[in-house]
């Protein structure tokens, strides 16, 4: 009998010591979509005040609709809520499996307003998710920047994210400069990017810019745009033309933030820019694009952009460009200084 217990003893360690190391899980698996709903984002592609775009993805199995009604403590939300057609796009991806990305867009909210709302086929829901929409008056709001995400998107994105809107709750919206995945077209980058954030870009709508990491050469060498971008996010139709969903404007209690596409076609964005900025009836005007006017990485200058762009800003008195691309962090202003006045920037 004592044998025996000794050699158990002796046989366990050897088993422990022998255990082949655990495999990375596979991407194939891990982002494979089923009919559950998810990457569920919100975005505008009308008036914020009255309207609310969602996207989200399933694996097809069922019908896409939505769910909205005035948010409030009852728990019978179900019975109160309207329901929403949903658009259907099928999306090959790179990990072998097509996915279903679906839009639906709520219309005639009311301004200043929350709203609980949910997407699923009928019988597999999303949980309740809450927004407000923003008022349709001139009011102060805040909202939170985000440069280049691209990089540990699901390692370090989450830490950044999460303590953004612990500090912001009441932001009426996240905008970022572009390259916010780093392979334009792997869906594990996308899955990564709409994983890390968890619910909450379920309820803080989103107003992204594109960069160069969202496009990419195709077997001819021309460069095209992600295939993901317009099927993850539903934005603004009104730029100029071949642009559209990449350059865009949108008008939020007093302020116009518009969206350009600095990677191609800057240029072409010229005549739209100035028109955006001439029959501009807000206070306020923020432009955000990804590679900057104003390089702060050693080596880098985009003298064309700059020379191209910076003297609308200049003509129409911009009040905040926001860009992204360098992995730095710089700011400065263009105030100019009268010549009598010796100053340092």
């Amino acid at each position: 009998m004592k044998r025996t217990a000794l050699a158990l003893a002796l046989f366990v360690p050897i088993l422990a010591l022998t255990q082949e190391p655990p495999k990375p899980y596979a991407p194939s698996l891990m982002y494979r979509p089923t009919p559950m709903p998810d990457r569920i984002t919100l975005t505008w592609n009308g008036d914020p005040a009255t309207t609310q775009a969602v996207t989200w993805r399933t694996d097809g199995s069922g019908t896409a609709v939505a769910q909205i009604a005035p948010a409030d403590p009852s728990p019978y939300l179900d019975k109160l809520a309207t329901t929403v057609p949903a658009t259907r796009e099928a999306l090959p991806t790179d990990l072998g499996f097509t996915a279903y990305y679906h839009t639906a867009e709520f219309k005639g909210l009311k301004p200043n307003a929350q709203y609980a709302y949910r997407v699923g086929d009928g019988t597999n829901w999303s949980e309740w998710f809450h927004f407000k929409t923003v008022s349709d008056k001139p009011e102060p709001f805040s909202f939170v920047y985000f440069g280049d995400v691209q990089n540990g998107i699901r390692t370090l994105w989450p830490r950044v994210v999460r303590r953004a809107y612990a500090e912001a709750p009441d932001a009426k919206f996240f905008l970022y400069a572009g390259d916010l995945i780093n392979r334009s077209n792997q869906d594990a980058d996308w899955g990564e990017l709409k994983g890390a954030p968890g619910w909450i870009n379920g309820s803080m709508p989103s107003i992204p810019a594109i960069g160069n990491h969202e496009y990419e050469k195709d077997p001819a060498g021309d460069i095209k745009l992600s295939y993901h971008w317009r099927p993850e996010f539903a934005l603004p139709e009104n730029g100029p033309k071949g642009l559209e969903e990449t350059c865009y404007s949108i008008d939020i209690q007093g302020a116009r933030i518009i969206a350009l596409n600095s990677h191609r076609q800057q240029a072409d964005q010229v005549p739209w820019l100035e028109e955006r900025l001439k029959n501009n009836p807000n206070r306020w005007t923020i432009v955000t694009f990804h590679h900057p006017i104003l390089s702060s990485a050693k080596g880098r200058d985009n003298k064309e952009l700059r020379d191209l762009w910076k003297p609308i800003f200049d003509k129409y008195k911009v009040d905040l460009v926001l860009q992204g691309h360098d992995h730095t962090y710089a700011r400065a202003g263009f105030e100019k200084v009268p010549s009598s006045i010796n100053a340092k920037q």
